[in-house]
């Protein structure tokens, strides 16, 4: 069996596409008036994408539309969603709702990385009282982590460019694929997206292989290799380091 091992580092998304930050609220900010926000364009109806967050969090969607945020007097296009949520239908894994909704998001808004990211905004009734709240669904981070392979010095995008670039190569060089050959796995391509954050500190964080067809072995393999991915410096963005959630799905193949 040949290494073969593709990887797809997503940010922006998932941004899947796909970066998130770890529930940085955006309280601080503040809605422009005068300032005039980028349209949302979708590649299936604004309708449609509607109802596909509907059924995702089981609820009604008030509103989905783009808003332009402002923070330390600096203009930020968003994507907001507005749910109202009833107690009895918040399901437990609230993580997972809000990576099937940016998933969603990567899919079907055409224009996605002319935002700085997507926040949910969300009321939940009880017998006795409304709350609100809000979370973060993905946030593209001023400035990435910084690899021992990148110059800090260079400017977000590159560091971008870096970051992925170095990491696909991180992984592909510590995927220890000879364990998969007394396994038994079906030919053909093997593919598991892996879900991890990086914390403020730049520690390697709630790390979770997310295919539950693939076999076990294969996932801890996975965890072991995110693992072991290390940070020089954490993501930074609107004058703080924060935790930045990302995703690499892995893609093997065993001929």
């Amino acid at each position: 069996m040949k290494k073969q091992i593709l990887i797809y580092i997503l940010f922006n998304i998932f941004l899947l596409q796909g970066v998130y930050p770890n529930s940085n609220k955006l309280k601080t900010m503040n809605y422009d008036k005068n300032a005039k926000n980028i349209e949302l364009q979708f590649k299936v109806s604004k309708t449609k994408m509607i109802q596909r967050i509907e059924k995702i969090w089981n609820c009604k969607v008030l509103d989905l539309k783009s808003m332009i945020l402002k923070f330390n007097e600096i203009n930020k296009d968003y994507i907001i969603i507005e749910i109202e949520l009833e107690k009895k239908n918040i399901k437990e894994d609230f993580e997972f709702n809000l990576r099937a909704t940016s998933k969603i998001l990567n899919r079907h808004i055409l224009n996605l990385k002319d935002f700085k990211g997507a926040q949910l905004n969300y009321i939940i009734n009880t017998a006795n009282e409304t709350k609100k709240n809000s979370e973060i669904i993905f946030e593209i981070p001023d400035k990435y982590p910084v690899l021992k392979e990148c110059n800090k010095n260079l400017d977000n995008e590159d560091m971008r460019k870096c970051f992925s670039k170095e990491l696909g190569k991180h992984i592909n060089k510590n995927f220890n694929t000879t364990i998969l050959k007394k396994m038994g796995l079906k030919k053909g391509m093997h593919k598991i997206p892996v879900y991890f954050t990086i914390d403020k500190t730049g520690k390697i964080i709630d790390i979770i292989p997310d295919n539950k067809n693939e076999n076990e072995r294969v996932k801890l393999e996975a965890y072991r290799v995110v693992k072991s991915i290390k940070i020089m410096t954490p993501a930074y963005n609107n004058g703080k380091f924060i935790n930045l959630k990302l995703v690499i799905p892995i893609a093997f193949k065993i001929d």
